[in-house]
């Protein structure tokens, strides 16, 4: 009966560890919000020039998820606000671990780059950035 015991006990383990749960990781927005597989992220958070969409992920829940998508990206030329946005293909990774105050499992960060062959040398290709949980 002890054997039983125990192999429930390791049933249950393995049901409710890592691999049971991969859908439970999630990607804190602007405001701090845990997002589980967002279709957008925006990296620029104070005025939102610089954001991914119409986002695909891939291995999400694992250590790093990755996605496909589009990056717009605001030129600021003359300045910000009169600046004109350009899109590109972009593949974003999530990596590392944070616990949000409600108990959630989240992404930490989030690197991109732009996989845009015809890229102009005066934008930026790569970038990465923190995203973290807020108090409730």
């Amino acid at each position: 009966m002890r054997g039983i015991s125990l192999l429930v006990i390791l049933v249950a383990l393995v049901l409710t560890g890592p691999l049971a749960k991969a859908d439970s990781n999630s990607l804190p927005t602007c405001q701090g919000v845990p997002q589980s597989k967002p279709s957008e992220v925006v990296f620029a958070c104070g005025d939102g020039n610089v954001y991914a969409h119409s986002l695909v992920w891939t291995d999400w829940g694992d250590y790093y998820a990755y996605a496909q998508g589009t990056l717009v990206e605001n030129d600021c030329t003359p300045n910000c606000a009169a600046g004109h946005f350009h899109s590109h293909q972009v593949s974003l990774t999530a990596y590392g671990k944070q616990r949000c105050p409600n108990g959630e499992l989240a992404y930490r960060s989030v690197a991109y780059t732009i996989t845009d062959p015809m890229l102009p040398a005066s934008v930026t290709a790569q970038a990465s950035f923190n995203f973290p949980c807020k108090p409730m």
